[in-house]
């Protein structure tokens, strides 16, 4: 859709005549249909008028002279360039702040072009401010930015893009001011061009004329995320693709102490965690012992597809069955149960008791593990009635705070407080474990239950409702549509169809590494999307394939769109050290989903193998041959069943192993100690101020 424009000028009208020519060889996919100066001698109103272009001359001597207010004038010339309808209003050299009579009526819609960097030199006299400083020894470069005008701010408001310009010895202000002319005519088209390709703008049309000030516009999708450093678009522009080995961080002034950094990140909706960590929905990573283990340290583990719909509830369940403020849904066992049967049930979950119910859901006992602990095979058949506590049962209203639930456990001194209503029906069950579980991990991610929260990966197959609900009936915080191209009509219709279904539960989507594929998939109502193709250490499908993108510079890329469409990214993949997080972040990524890091812990599933003397864990890629021939080979688009069950699979990654790493709390620690350290460096107090401050420099 041709995008329509207004441009302000006060002066010669060199940008706007920028703007005119990238509109006429058809780079800019716009319309100017109108131009306005306050100026009757601007050469902008002759440049428009030899374009074609309607113009108007909108001085502001007559209305001072009748002892009318500026915001007067700003609400006729508010009035003038919104007959134009314009999508995007485009501040060219216009020499006047305007108020908020004037942007109340555009807002998110107003462009202003300014030579100078962000912060430095506001005002008219930018270029010749920052020759003076610089023959003062203060600077060594200038530079261009275009930003949104919020408000009546004097050059400020949130940068869409910035060029350095560096001053040399010996320049003027005349040969200053050419070199950031020309960068002004090209940045400025290319803001415009990204701004109308993208279709950004989420505004409705123009407002109508307030008789008060309207309150300021809330976009139709999601609020735009936090930028990043305009000071990096030059590295990327330069440089088609980056990738983490190919930039550092440079260290810039700090008052942030690394323990002090706030490393909270956003997963997915409202899944806030308190460390930037997901692990991968790998075979050889993710299970509840390492979803359990993660959710603790404040991350977030996604539980991988290659199982049956049963078995991955069923590991659903027992994340958040492992440690609760309350358990909603306690597991029960029925009069009739056997000391065999509660042994299974108590070994499954790892619980140590577990609630004796009657059918119409009355509690009538309790049995802990106390209860059976010299319980030899003889006694396995057992009823559970012979065993169990039933008189003096010690039991709460549903409703019990935690604080209360507390003295009364240290009160009877027991450690199972059963919930019950005002009929003795089972409501809930409080323990002395979950409460102590919960203090020790303070940091822990938890939903609005106390539970931990675990997300989980689906597919685009026919099952994927079946799967959801499942999940959901589980417990799961998030679905994962994990896939290896994510930008793909399978995935964005999988994406609407559980959006459709289950509109609350939060959805993260991939892979992608364009700014296209992340619109795509927001669009369809992912709330996340993952970042990454081929970037993976045992991932070979850009050998294989042919297709993908380097890490760095895939997560800059699609960063543009998650602020345009309020997504958060996942940047999954490539990441070998703790500086590899802090980079990732810096170029946008809100979380980083982490595989060979965490493969060769104690909690991932793989098995520890003894190679050479020293200790390993199996680990391989989801597009390996093994993991294909598991459940989860639709990820790359093979079928492993139906159809095409006798096609040859053709492999995407690669199996092997990885060194035994420990306990994952220790990795994630190295980790994020690393990431803080990294903050510290950037003087980046939180991962929006990494995301804004942090400079990369090329190795």
């Amino acid at each position: 859709m041709t995008a329509r424009l207004a441009v302000l000028v006060s002066g010669s009208g060199t940008n706007l005549q920028a703007i005119l020519d990238a509109c006429a060889t058809g780079h800019l996919d716009a319309t100017t249909e109108l131009v306005v100066s306050n100026r009757r001698d601007a050469y902008g109103l002759e440049r428009a008028a030899r374009a074609g272009v309607a113009s108007a001359y909108h001085p502001l001597g007559p209305y001072r002279e009748a002892g009318h207010s500026r915001e007067a004038y700003d609400a006729a010339l508010a009035d003038l360039v919104a007959a134009a309808e314009p999508d995007w209003v485009v501040l060219a050299g216009w020499m006047h702040v305007l108020s908020a009579a004037f942007l109340d009526r555009f807002p998110g819609r107003v462009l202003n072009l300014h030579p100078a960097l962000p912060g430095a030199f506001p005002g008219a006299r930018a270029i010749a401010d920052a020759l003076a400083a610089h023959d003062r020894g203060e600077v060594g470069e200038t530079g261009v930015m275009v930003h949104f005008v919020p408000d009546a701010g004097v050059d400020d408001g949130p940068v869409l893009a910035v060029r350095p310009v560096p001053i040399e010895a010996g320049d003027t202000l005349e040969s200053l001011g050419d070199r950031v002319h020309a960068v002004e005519h090209r940045l400025l088209v290319e803001v415009l061009v990204d701004l109308v390709r993208q279709q950004v703008s989420a505004t409705p049309p123009v407002a109508p004329a307030p008789a008060s000030p309207v309150p300021g516009h809330q976009p139709t999708h999601r609020q735009r995320r936090q930028p990043m450093n305009p000071l990096n678009e030059e590295l990327f522009d330069r440089f088609e693709s980056l990738t983490f080995d190919d930039v550092v961080v440079v260290p810039g002034y700090s008052e942030v102490m690394p323990d002090d950094a706030d490393t909270r990140a956003t997963f997915a909706a409202d899944i806030e965690l308190a460390v930037p960590v997901v692990s991968a929905a790998m075979d050889r990573v993710t299970e509840a012992h390492m979803a359990i283990a993660l959710a603790r340290l404040g991350g977030i583990g996604v539980i991988h597809r290659n199982l049956t719909v049963a078995e991955q509830a069923g590991e659903v369940d027992r994340v958040k069955r492992s440690q609760s403020g309350m358990i909603n849904d306690p597991v029960t066992l029925p009069p009739t149960a056997t000391v065999a049967d509660a042994e299974a049930l108590m070994g499954r979950f790892s619980i140590s008791g577990v609630p004796i119910t009657a059918p119409d859901g009355r509690l009538v006992g309790i049995l802990t593990n106390r209860d059976v602990r010299f319980c030899g095979p003889q006694d396995m058949g057992r009823p559970i009635t012979e065993l169990m506590t039933a008189e003096r049962l010690v039991t709460a209203r549903e409703g019990t705070t935690l604080a209360e639930a507390k003295a009364i456990l240290q009160k009877h001194r027991i450690e199972k407080l059963p919930l019950v209503d005002a009929e003795g029906r089972l409501r809930g069950l409080i323990t002395v474990k979950d409460i102590l579980k919960a203090s020790g991990h303070p940091n822990a991610t938890r939903d609005r239950q106390g539970r931990l929260r675990a997300a989980a990966a689906v597919g685009v197959g026919d099952d994927v409702e079946a799967r959801v609900d499942a999940l959901v009936k589980a417990g799961v915080d998030a679905v994962v549509v994990d896939t290896a191209h994510g930008h793909s009509a399978g995935v964005i219709k999988a994406v609407s169809r559980i959006k459709g279904g289950w509109p609350d539960l939060a959805i993260v989507a991939g892979n992608v590494v364009t700014q296209e594929g992340v619109e795509a998939l927001a669009d369809a109502g992912a709330d996340a999307v993952k970042v990454g193709v081929g970037a993976g250490s045992i991932c070979t499908t850009r050998v294989i394939a042919g297709s993908g993108l380097p890490q760095l510079s895939a997560i800059w890329d699609c960063a543009r769109a998650g602020r345009r469409r309020g997504v958060p990214l996942i940047g999954d993949g490539g990441i070998s050290y703790s500086g590899d997080i802090v980079k990732a972040i810096a170029a946008g990524a809100e979380t980083v989903m982490l595989g060979n890091l965490l493969a060769g812990t104690d909690e991932a599933p793989g098995e520890l193998e003894l190679y050479e003397g020293r200790r390993y864990k199996a680990y391989r890629g989801m597009g390996s041959m093994g993991a294909l021939q598991g459940l989860g080979a639709d990820r790359y688009a093979s079928n492993a069943g139906g159809a095409q069950a006798g096609r040859k699979l053709v492999p995407e990654g690669i199996e092997g192993r990885v060194p035994y790493a420990g306990l994952v709390g220790e990795v994630v620690d190295q980790l994020v100690g690393g990431l803080r350290s990294g903050m510290g460096y950037a003087g980046a107090g939180n991962l929006d101020d990494l995301r804004r401050t942090a400079r990369f420099s090329k190795v």
